[in-house]
């Protein structure tokens, strides 16, 4: 929590701290801290993570938009292919608190996070923290804008895909993957340098997650797997980890679905 909020203040400056009375005819909206646990694909816990979300549920009706878009699964599903059938390079990156790069373009006060209050002290928010209606949105505009002025023009109907000559990029909310041909290399680490300047980002290298999805390539071959074996033992472990105390079905265990879906796992991943 301390790192977080030392982020917040020294980094992204995302709030000024003020007297309660400047906040006076204005809605003063709430916080709370998330807590997440994060484990590698075995369940063994990787990291601590602390989040400050502001009680966005809290906000009154606006005029302006939140809307923001997603990447589509058909889309996803096209570009993997195209991954697999041109044998494409992946890299895949993370932006570090990505709605906090946005500034906001409205007025928000909040309350003084919990554990961390002062004596009539509100925060004048001046970042799109996490949990605002427009957060998403206004990450969006300004990680496109990044994107555009680095020569890169969004697909038509897609804004979540975006192209450079021989170089695709695509991404949902925080999580960005560039696909692109080999000797497309140096322009593709020139590209994240540039946009480095701008964003906190971490390198996560080839693309083998996305969305809790496990993405498998045989590339000798020109093949390519998506796996959710993942959330299907998370699934088991959550609601049948005793079959003992589930009612009679008319199927066996070995013909449930986890169990298809691991053998052709196993199988995908001995052939390589």
């Amino acid at each position: 929590m301390d790192d977080h909020i030392n982020e917040h203040v020294n980094v992204f400056k995302s709030w000024t701290t003020v007297d309660k009375d400047e906040a006076k005819g204005h809605q003063i909206l709430g916080c709370q801290w998330i807590f997440r646990y994060k484990t590698h694909k075995h369940g063994r816990l990787v990291k601590c993570k602390s989040r400050l979300v502001v009680r966005g549920d809290q906000q009154k009706e606006c005029d302006l938009p939140t809307r923001a878009t997603t990447l589509a699964t058909t889309s996803l599903r096209v570009l993997l292919a195209m991954v697999a059938k041109f044998d494409l390079e992946t890299l895949q990156v993370d932006a570090v608190n990505a709605f906090v790069h946005a500034d906001l373009d409205e007025v928000i006060y909040m309350r003084m996070p919990p554990c961390y209050a002062q004596p009539n002290k509100v925060l004048k928010l001046n970042k799109a923290l996490y949990g605002l209606r427009r957060s998403p949105l206004l990450w969006q505009t300004k990680f496109t804008t990044a994107l555009k002025d680095l020569g890169f023009t969004e697909v038509p109907q897609e804004p979540c895909i975006v192209i450079k000559g021989g170089i695709i990029c695509f991404f949902f909310v925080d999580d960005i993957v560039f696909a692109f041909r080999k000797k497309d290399r140096d322009e593709v680490n020139h590209i994240l340098s540039s946009l480095k300047k701008t964003f906190t980002m971490k390198d996560l290298g080839e693309l083998k997650w996305f969305l809790g999805t496990h993405i498998i390539r045989d590339r000798s071959t020109r093949r390519l797997w998506l796996s959710q074996l993942s959330y299907i033992e998370k699934m088991e472990n959550e609601f049948i980890s005793d079959l003992s105390r589930c009612p009679e079905t008319p199927i066996t265990e070995e013909e449930l679905p986890l169990k298809r879906w691991k053998r052709l796992v196993e199988s995908a991943t001995s052939e390589r």
